[in-house]
């Protein structure tokens, strides 16, 4: 007996439409899986990110420390990020101010304190605080959102990146980890620091 698979050396017409139906129901649950896996909605004036893939909060205290980190460099660039930082970013709620509180860095990694907040050319924003994580190599200072202290309504955190291009910085800039926020700017204020409250 013949049949059209035989025959063409090509699969029958009901065998192409089992195989779309099938990847149209993997990439339907790929999207469900995706949708569902989004810990928060968004919601108007919020940014919102997962982390990056390589870096968590889970992942941050268990990483081995970079070590792209030249030993001669290492600490003179430690106490230069440890202190407290102030400047602005930009996402859909417009320009926000922010301050960071960074621990004193050991083996790559630490801890910090971010307030946003309203500036004077934006002053419907309203203000929040988060604990953050944070982990460093000689070129990239990496931050986390680890836990909300004041989170405003409909807000989540957005984490961000700062390239390192001097020994002892005064001054970063960076990325946030979401695509409708711009640049961050921060100029370091003092070399004071607090533990975050626990």
């Amino acid at each position: 007996m013949n049949s059209g698979f035989l025959d063409t050396g090509r699969p029958p017409f009901w065998w192409t439409m089992v195989g779309a139906l099938v990847a149209g129901l993997v990439l339907a649950l790929a999207l469900t899986y995706v949708v569902v896996r989004e810990p928060e909605p968004r919601a108007a004036g919020t940014a919102v990110a997962p982390p990056p893939p390589s870096f968590t909060p889970e992942t941050a205290s268990s990483a081995p420390a970079p070590s792209a980190v030249p030993t001669s460099r290492g600490p003179d660039l430690d106490r230069a990020l440890a202190g407290t930082w102030v400047g602005s970013y930009r996402c859909r709620q417009g320009r926000t101010g922010i301050t960071i509180v960074i621990t004193p860095v050991v083996n790559g990694r630490f801890r910090a304190t971010s307030k946003f907040y309203a500036v004077p050319d934006n002053p419907g924003v309203p203000s929040g605080e988060t604990v953050m994580v944070g982990v460093r190599s000689a070129t990239t200072v990496m931050l986390a959102g680890e836990r909300w202290i004041t989170r405003p309504s409909g807000w989540t955190w957005v984490d961000m990146v700062f390239e390192l291009s001097e020994p002892a910085p005064r001054h970063l800039e960076g990325r946030m980890a979401d695509e409708e926020c711009g640049a961050i700017v921060l100029d370091k204020q003092n070399d004071d620091w607090t533990d975050p409250p626990v």
